[in-house]
């Protein structure tokens, strides 16, 4: 897919915002804008960020849709609480939010002035406009003004454009958890993992993506990580080959568990629509070829529960059942029925 098409719903929304905030004329002239910002960026900057980052998981078309995907799921109806302009701001800047990577992974956040310059033909009707982008946009990772990790601090919820507040700390908040939460096999390639064609430093990231499943679910007040790790198996037990790998897998999952359920206590103090979020939930499903296990360890949950001291929480502390090697060794344990006809 090389355009993030217009029927896309959180567009369709925008449109219909836009013309009910601003009447049909001035409303379809702002939706346009937008338009015209998402077609450039497509066909000329989105689709070749691999080409200059081949080793990274995908920050292109796709992942900027799944961002949008995840806006509209992270707020459901509340979305309705973002008055027109504010969710035109927020998805311009999902538009931008990746396309410094363009110049190189290292400061990308930082390297959105230019293109954005180039998209909108350095055309001043768009210098405000311009400025919330860069300032949200920019905010989803890096460091903030004082040198530490808090860069929401640095933005205001008293911003405003075509006359309309704009609460750009809010809005990057939103984008900087729907971001976190773009993952998955989308993000990669099944075939270049198997061939070994990403570098050595990335692999574990794209390996990562292929076997996670996010989902925010709102009614439940709760993020949902599923993992589904595949293990081969001869004459009925797992092979000792695969040890490594999981082991390594399993503790990046868990250090990803870790960030994510951070990004989701940080993003919602700022953003009250986040506020919802009380947990994140995680559920590992262990596939031995055909065979399906979850070694009864259930769902674990991180949740807004503060232990003095322990800040991050430790993975493995909150749940030692977890921990990689113990859950290798039951694993290897299991003992398979080779009748089954395993299917390749």
């Amino acid at each position: 897919m090389t355009a993030i098409q217009q029927e896309f719903p959180l567009e369709k929304k925008l449109d219909q915002n836009l013309r009910r905030d601003f009447g049909p004329a001035r409303g379809k002239s702002i939706f346009a804008n937008y338009v015209q910002a998402r077609d450039c960026l497509s066909t000329d900057i989105l689709r070749y960020i691999v080409g200059r980052e081949p080793s990274l998981t995908d920050h292109g078309v796709d992942h900027i849709r799944n961002v949008l995907e995840n806006v509209e799921l992270l707020l459901q109806s509340d979305i309705k609480e973002l008055n027109a302009v504010e969710l035109y701001v927020l998805v311009i800047s999902v538009l931008f939010h990746d396309v410094g990577n363009l110049f190189g992974r290292k400061n990308h956040h930082k390297k959105i002035g230019d293109i954005y310059e180039y998209v909108r033909h350095s055309d001043s009707q768009f210098s405000q406009e311009k400025c919330l982008v860069i300032k949200i946009a920019s905010a989803h990772t890096g460091e903030a003004l004082d040198g530490s990790n808090d860069t929401l601090n640095d933005l205001q919820d008293s911003d405003n454009l075509y006359g309309k507040q704009v609460r750009s700390r809010t809005l990057a908040a939103i984008l900087r958890l729907a971001d976190e939460l773009a993952e998955g096999e989308h993000r990669t390639s099944k075939y270049i993992v198997k061939a070994h064609g990403f570098s050595k430093e990335s692999r574990i990231f794209h390996d990562y993506a292929l076997v996670t499943s996010v989902h925010p679910d709102r009614g439940n007040g709760r993020l949902m990580l599923t993992y589904n790790l595949r293990l081969q198996a001869r004459k009925g037990k797992v092979l000792s080959s695969n040890r490594g790998k999981f082991v390594r897998l399993m503790n990046f999952a868990y250090g990803r568990i870790v960030k994510l359920d951070e990004e989701r206590k940080y993003t919602k103090h700022y953003a009250p629509l986040l506020e919802p979020y009380k947990r994140t939930s995680v559920h590992f499903n262990f596939h031995l070829d055909s065979s399906l296990h979850d070694l009864d360890i259930g769902d674990l949950t991180l949740s807004d529960k503060i232990i003095p001291g322990e800040n991050p929480p430790n993975m493995t502390k909150l749940f030692p059942q977890c921990e990689p090697s113990k859950l290798w060794q039951r694993l290897s344990q299991i003992k398979l029925n080779p009748a089954v006809v395993r299917l390749r």
